[in-house]
Protein backbone atom coordinates (compact mmCIF):
# COMPACT_ATOMS: atom_id res chain seq x y z
CA UNK A 1 0.00 0.00 0.00
CA UNK A 2 0.94 3.60 -0.94
CA UNK A 3 -0.20 7.02 -0.03
CA UNK A 4 -1.33 6.21 3.32
CA UNK A 5 1.57 7.97 5.21
CA UNK A 6 2.38 11.99 4.05
CA UNK A 7 4.68 14.17 5.57
CA UNK A 8 2.82 17.24 6.73
CA UNK A 9 6.04 19.58 7.66
CA UNK A 10 9.28 19.55 9.16
CA UNK A 11 11.99 21.27 11.60
CA UNK A 12 15.53 21.41 12.30
CA UNK A 13 17.16 21.70 15.36
CA UNK A 14 21.31 22.35 16.25
CA UNK A 15 21.44 19.31 18.36
CA UNK A 16 20.99 15.53 18.34
CA UNK A 17 17.21 14.34 19.83
CA UNK A 18 18.03 11.71 22.16
CA UNK A 19 14.69 11.87 24.09
CA UNK A 20 11.56 13.70 23.79
CA UNK A 21 8.34 14.15 26.13
CA UNK A 22 5.15 16.46 26.50
CA UNK A 23 4.29 18.60 29.77
CA UNK A 24 0.84 19.03 28.03
CA UNK A 25 2.08 22.57 27.19
CA UNK A 26 5.56 22.17 25.65
CA UNK A 27 8.05 19.81 24.25
CA UNK A 28 11.00 18.79 26.77
CA UNK A 29 13.58 17.88 24.45
CA UNK A 30 17.28 15.88 25.48
CA UNK A 31 20.03 15.79 23.63
CA UNK A 32 22.56 13.68 25.76
CA UNK A 33 23.64 16.83 27.52
CA UNK A 34 23.48 18.05 31.11
CA UNK A 35 20.79 20.03 29.16
CA UNK A 36 16.79 19.59 28.88
CA UNK A 37 15.00 21.92 26.69
CA UNK A 38 11.57 23.12 26.52
CA UNK A 39 10.05 23.26 23.02
CA UNK A 40 7.08 25.29 21.86
CA UNK A 41 4.44 22.56 20.66
CA UNK A 42 3.60 24.81 17.32
CA UNK A 43 6.94 25.86 15.92
CA UNK A 44 9.25 24.03 17.90
CA UNK A 45 11.56 26.92 18.95
CA UNK A 46 13.28 26.83 22.25
CA UNK A 47 11.85 28.55 24.97
CA UNK A 48 13.80 27.69 28.09
CA UNK A 49 16.70 25.35 29.18
CA UNK A 50 17.82 24.05 32.54
CA UNK A 51 21.17 22.40 33.16
CA UNK A 52 19.92 19.18 35.19
CA UNK A 53 22.17 18.33 38.34
CA UNK A 54 22.51 16.37 41.30
CA UNK A 55 24.06 17.86 44.67
CA UNK A 56 25.43 20.32 42.08
CA UNK A 57 27.02 18.15 39.37
CA UNK A 58 25.80 17.96 36.04
CA UNK A 59 23.91 14.69 35.05
CA UNK A 60 24.81 13.75 31.31
CA UNK A 61 23.72 11.07 29.19
CA UNK A 62 19.96 12.11 29.50
CA UNK A 63 18.23 10.11 27.85
CA UNK A 64 14.39 8.93 26.44
CA UNK A 65 12.46 11.44 28.76
CA UNK A 66 8.92 11.09 30.31
CA UNK A 67 6.51 13.46 31.77
CA UNK A 68 4.98 11.80 35.31
CA UNK A 69 3.22 13.28 38.21
CA UNK A 70 4.98 16.96 37.89
CA UNK A 71 8.34 15.26 37.21
CA UNK A 72 11.10 14.53 34.38
CA UNK A 73 11.96 10.65 34.25
CA UNK A 74 15.20 10.73 32.35
CA UNK A 75 17.31 7.31 31.84
CA UNK A 76 20.72 7.65 31.77
CA UNK A 77 22.44 6.40 28.82
CA UNK A 78 24.80 3.43 29.51
CA UNK A 79 23.54 2.97 33.49
CA UNK A 80 20.77 1.63 35.21
CA UNK A 81 19.39 4.44 36.74
CA UNK A 82 16.10 6.89 35.85
CA UNK A 83 17.02 10.28 37.31
CA UNK A 84 13.51 11.84 38.81
CA UNK A 85 13.96 15.61 37.19
CA UNK A 86 12.22 19.43 39.13
CA UNK A 87 11.43 20.76 35.71
CA UNK A 88 11.30 23.95 37.53
CA UNK A 89 14.90 23.67 39.29
CA UNK A 90 16.51 20.88 36.80
CA UNK A 91 17.37 19.19 40.19
CA UNK A 92 17.64 15.47 40.64
CA UNK A 93 15.17 15.02 43.17
CA UNK A 94 15.62 10.99 43.36
CA UNK A 95 16.92 8.13 41.83
CA UNK A 96 15.38 4.93 40.46
CA UNK A 97 17.71 1.83 40.20
CA UNK A 98 16.86 -0.82 37.77
CA UNK A 99 20.14 -2.90 38.40
CA UNK A 100 17.74 -5.39 39.40
CA UNK A 101 16.57 -5.65 36.02
CA UNK A 102 19.21 -6.65 33.83
CA UNK A 103 20.55 -9.71 35.85
CA UNK A 104 16.94 -10.92 34.43
CA UNK A 105 18.35 -11.01 30.62
CA UNK A 106 20.46 -13.30 28.52
CA UNK A 107 23.78 -11.81 28.67
CA UNK A 108 25.04 -12.88 25.15
CA UNK A 109 22.96 -9.91 24.16
CA UNK A 110 24.48 -7.01 25.09
CA UNK A 111 22.33 -4.15 26.63
CA UNK A 112 23.17 -0.50 26.37
CA UNK A 113 20.20 1.44 27.43
CA UNK A 114 17.19 1.00 29.49
CA UNK A 115 14.69 1.17 26.95
CA UNK A 116 16.45 -0.50 24.24
CA UNK A 117 19.60 -2.95 23.32
CA UNK A 118 22.04 -3.05 20.87
CA UNK A 119 22.71 -5.77 18.97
Amino acid sequence: MTGIFRQIGQFAYPSEGWGITCDGNRLIMSDGTAVLRWLDARTFKVIKQRSVTDQGRPVIHLNELEYVKGEIFANIWGTDYIARISPASGKVVGWIDLSGLSKQFDKSVPIDVLNGNCL
